[in-house]
């Protein structure tokens, strides 16, 4: 018994500790960006945090950049600028903090459509250029060409609680030998809100319904 408690005390004595100064590097730049037709261009652009680094109120906030100038082309002379949004319109979106660049709202109509966008193409390559405080970072990609739904059906739901609720369901080839991605998108048209005065249910319109 003597032996193994000298033991154990033998090891808790020789435990040391190791401070180790770690040469800060510079904070890397991270963009996330898309541009797909009839839908303008976005890209959110930000500071990628170091493992152990001190987590406050601030720090969410300070990760992204404000103050890049972006701008996307796909010729020399068919260049668009893409510019921060305000807070106002961010505050829309859900978030008085997050940074999203974007078309100039008056190339693009947010409300009533996306018809009168017309920068993004099929078929077409683009290049992102993006300049920020001595920093420089380029990209390129093409739009590919969509391949088409087989089929495309809804039906009522086996796990639904309640007989509207409905599963939308499709067949689709995908063609062999090309990467590509299938994107599905859901929209509200409208949602119900409850006036506790005249004791009914109001349906209104989603105002993202359109974007």
């Amino acid at each position: 018994m003597k032996r193994i408690l000298f033991i154990i005390i033998l090891f808790t004595s020789c435990q040391e500790e190791i401070s180790l100064e770690l040469n800060q590097a510079r904070d890397k730049l991270v963009v996330e960006g898309s541009d797909r037709t009839r839908i303008s261009t976005l890209c959110n652009f930000n500071k990628e945090s170091r493992y152990f680094s001190k987590i406050d109120t601030n720090t969410y906030s300070n990760l992204f950049v404000k103050d890049a100038i972006i701008t996307v082309s796909y010729t020399e002379n068919n260049v668009t600028e893409v510019i921060e949004l305000t807070t106002e319109v961010t505050d829309l979106l859900g978030s008085d903090t997050i940074v999203i660049y974007t078309v100039k709202l008056d190339e693009y109509d947010f409300i009533n459509g996306l018809d009168n966008y017309n920068f993004s193409k099929i078929g077409r390559t683009y290049n992102l250029n993006i300049y920020w405080r001595g920093d420089s970072i380029t990209a390129q990609t093409t739009i590919p060409e969509p391949t088409p739904l087989d089929s495309i059906w809804v039906e009522k739901s086996e796990f639904g609680e309640f007989d509207f609720e409905s599963e939308i369901r499709a067949w689709y080839s995908d063609p062999a030998g090309i990467q590509n991605n299938l994107l599905t998108k859901t929209k509200l048209v409208s949602y119900s809100e409850n006036d506790s005065l005249e004791c009914k249910s109001i349906d209104k319109e989603d105002f993202f319904y359109n974007f």
